[in-house]
């Protein structure tokens, strides 16, 4: 199924000539084509009574982003660390938003360096489960390190079936989901 076959669908269900709608599309940095824009503002603009159409497109943080975002988190030196994240080919595994620049920056100011972004992850798993407010951990049911092994069970569960997605109890299971 092609992303024209999924608006073109959408366009049937909704009637984009009869009501407005707002029509917001994450896609992962480098997937997301002209094509799609195209195929997109094809179909928007075919409403009877026509409206402004925006498109945004959010690029990937470029160097003097990624200095500016790690010195409001308090990075003394922001260069050395970018100097890092390159040195250390994190930047070719992954294409830095803003909400992964405190991780990457906590991490850095703990350990002034930065290691394998597996070790950068874990470390800021562990921290959140190590709950820094006494009323919330009287309210925990396991304990630290069983907390610890259940996430470790869903994230390998995770890899294993290719299901990136976790369904909680209670809550309506996602097409996909574990």
């Amino acid at each position: 199924r092609t992303f024209f076959d999924v608006m073109r669908r959408m366009e049937r269900e909704i009637d984009f000539a009869v009501r407005d709608v707002q029509v917001v599309i994450a896609a992962r940095t480098g997937t997301w084509t002209q094509e799609h824009s195209r195929d997109l503002t094809s179909i928007l603009l075919r409403r009877k009574e026509r409206t402004s159409t925006k498109m945004v497109t959010f690029e990937p943080l470029d160097d003097d982003a990624i200095i500016a975002l790690a010195r409001a988190e308090g990075v003394a030196e922001p260069e050395v660390l970018l100097h890092a994240f390159i040195n250390e080919e994190i930047d070719s595994l992954i294409d830095l938003r803003p909400c992964d620049v405190p991780l990457l920056a906590a991490y850095w100011n703990k350990h002034k360096r930065l290691d394998s972004w597996y070790e950068i992850l874990r470390g800021h798993v562990q921290a959140g489960l190590r709950d820094g407010n006494p009323a919330l951990r009287r309210g925990h049911k396991l304990s630290q390190e069983r907390r610890t092994k259940a996430l470790q069970r869903i994230a390998a569960a995770s890899v294993f079936t290719g299901k990136p997605h976790v369904t909680l109890p209670g809550v309506a299971p996602a097409p996909g989901a574990i």
